[in-house]
């Protein structure tokens, strides 16, 4: 704090786009003392030495030899570049992290996401200086459930173990998820999801208004469809768990177009991420083939497009639980091959689909059946209720004043109301 005005300094690649003189940058840069920058090099120079040293001996051990071939062979240019420019980036990142918990009196640390070299190092400094660190996570991680919890490899404890002091929930059954894992009650706060905003009953006008900023008909039918990029083909060699490969990818695209073109007064609208050049192309392609007019893709207006849709259909996304949010019908695409990880099909919360070719059916009562659709949205709606913690605070000012006290260091007897008891 700084005469009363909470100050919020951060590591990033973006600068201030908020133009807001509470937001402030943390540059990285090189140490200015003279005997720091000596102490750094004679590190690295010893570390090098020792790591020449040790990879030259190692090549020649029967550990790493298969058929006369050193497997150090096909990564020694990986661990080079790791010597050489990883370590000395986050040797400055941490000097760096330091300098400016002590020098500007940070009083807690935050970060989005608890995997990652340097969210460890900034936990680890954090700590070490006596501070609180919470992790907020983007929105709800993912995991399968069947007879048995199923941890995506980077929730996974045993593999990436919790260095943040604490950790937001989302929602009940996300806490739940957490603390199978294996984190301590006393360190998760209940909130909501803050970035999802507040739960809002889609009114008439809502939705007029929202087509109208879109430039869309108000009486066609709009279907938001949100599924995985297509990237580049190179990246199917590195698909792990629940990802599609980019076939798989070109086949739903496809798929749902070709349904949407023979549909009356029908539309297909796709959000794309801002990189999303692959998709981009083929759903261009798709259009020019068919001479469509009834495709769309966006890369923004997310809010606008969820509130504006008739049904949102996802595979993995979090904006399936966000469409909740603005009540609007989910239909998840659950492949049996390569199951969701949203938890809207293990809690009945969404419409599933097993296959592309079901989804017309489900448009179909979800247009033509009223008390199909009123149900539909009940259960999403209870879903909320079950999930989301009581009172009329909303999530933003349940994760502030779980910042702020944690910050100020009065944790000890703090009455949770927003946590599970």
């Amino acid at each position: 704090k700084k005469k009363g005005i909470c100050l919020l300094y951060y590591f990033d690649a973006e600068d201030n786009c908020y133009f807001n003189f509470r937001l402030i940058r943390v540059s990285i840069r090189k140490s200015t003392s003279l005997i720091e920058n000596k102490k750094i090099s004679k590190y690295m120079s010893d570390l090098k030495l020792r790591f020449e040293k040790i990879k030259n001996s190692e090549k020649t051990s029967p550990v790493w030899i298969f058929r006369n071939i050193s497997l150090l062979n096909f990564f020694e240019n990986y661990l080079d570049e790791v010597i050489e420019n990883k370590i000395p980036d986050l040797i400055n990142f941490l000097l760096a992290s330091e300098d400016v918990i002590q020098r500007k009196k940070i009083n807690i640390v935050l970060i989005s996401e608890r995997w990652g070299a340097k969210r460890v190092i900034l936990a680890q400094i954090a700590k070490r200086n006596g501070l609180s660190v919470l992790h907020i996570p983007h929105s709800i991680e993912p995991w399968k459930c069947g007879d048995k919890t199923d941890f995506i490899d980077h929730s996974d404890l045993k593999v990436f173990p919790f260095y943040p002091t604490h950790e937001v929930s989302g929602l009940q059954c996300h806490l739940r998820l957490q603390e199978s894992r294996g984190i301590c009650h006393n360190k998760l706060f209940l909130t909501g999801i803050p970035r999802f905003g507040n739960i809002e009953k889609k009114t008439q006008k809502d939705f007029d208004e929202a087509r109208k900023r879109l430039n869309f008909s108000l009486d066609e039918e709009i279907v938001l469809f949100v599924i995985r990029p297509i990237i580049k083909p190179l990246y199917d060699k590195g698909i792990r768990g629940t990802q599609e490969s980019t076939f798989t990818l070109s086949y739903l695209y496809e798929s749902f177009i070709k349904q949407l073109l023979e549909r009356k007064n029908s539309r297909a609208v796709f959000k794309l991420k801002m990189f999303d050049n692959g998709t981009n192309c083929l759903i261009n392609s798709l259009i020019t083939k068919n001479e469509s007019n009834n495709v769309s893709f966006f890369k923004n207006h997310l809010i606008d497009l969820l509130i504006a849709s008739d049904a949102v259909v996802v595979t993995h996304s979090n904006i399936g639980i966000e469409a909740i949010y603005h009540d609007t019908p989910v239909i998840v695409l659950n492949d049996p091959e390569k199951p969701s990880v949203l938890p809207l099909c293990q809690e009945r919360a969404a419409i599933e689909i097993k296959r592309p070719e079901e989804l017309l059916p489900v448009l179909n009562r979800l247009r033509e059946d009223k008390s199909y659709r009123e149900q539909m949205l009940i259960n999403q709606r209870n879903f909320l209720q079950r999930n989301l913690p009581p009172g009329n605070l909303s999530a933003a000012e349940r994760t502030t004043d779980v910042i702020l006290q944690l910050a100020n260091n009065i944790t000890q007897g703090y009455q949770r109301t927003s946590q599970i008891k």
